[in-house]
């Protein structure tokens, strides 16, 4: 059994290797999980059970927080997943992107305004949502069933149409 660990700071070095069950993992921390540039980068691989496995996580974080302003980055690798948030005054704006299930979410909240456009691909599923103050449209097509629904509310006025 080889064990190397080495910490220096606030950066974290991890470097295991296990002989009796032919295992290696790799890990390296830097910033110790802090806010500012925090990359954590993690490489495992098992071939214990003839089975071979490596993930890596590579995670960004990048947070600025100024009076009323807050603005959020977060970047995941692993799924290839990216998140980007954004906070600012009262008016909020995310953008999410799922790529693992081939999902993209994007979402803007602007002060009372609410605009949502969600695409979902992995049931070839798109929604698409939108509400601006008191009027709202709704537009929803599903193909997995052949089913297609389109739904608008405005105010108090509702039409819908279903194919």
């Amino acid at each position: 059994m080889t064990i190397q660990r080495q910490y220096n700071d606030n950066t974290t070095t991890i470097q295991r290797q296990y002989n009796d069950k032919t295992t290696t993992r790799q890990r390296q921390y830097n910033d110790n999980n802090n806010d500012n540039d925090n990359t954590t980068t993690i490489q495992r691989q098992y071939n214990d059970n003839t089975t071979t496995t490596t993930t890596t996580i590579q995670r960004q974080r990048q947070r600025q927080y100024d009076d009323n302003t807050t603005t959020i980055q977060r970047q995941y690798n692993d799924n290839t997943t990216t998140i980007q948030r954004q906070h600012n005054d009262n008016t909020t704006t995310t953008q999410r992107q799922h790529n693992d299930n081939t999902t993209t979410i994007q979402r803007q909240h602007d002060n009372n305004t609410t605009t949502i456009q969600q695409q979902y691909n992995d049931n070839t599923t798109t929604l698409q949502r939108q509400y601006n103050d008191n009027k709202t449209t709704i537009q929803q097509q599903y193909n997995d069933n052949t089913t297609t629904i389109q739904r608008q509310y405005n105010n108090n006025t509702t039409t819908m149409q279903r194919q």
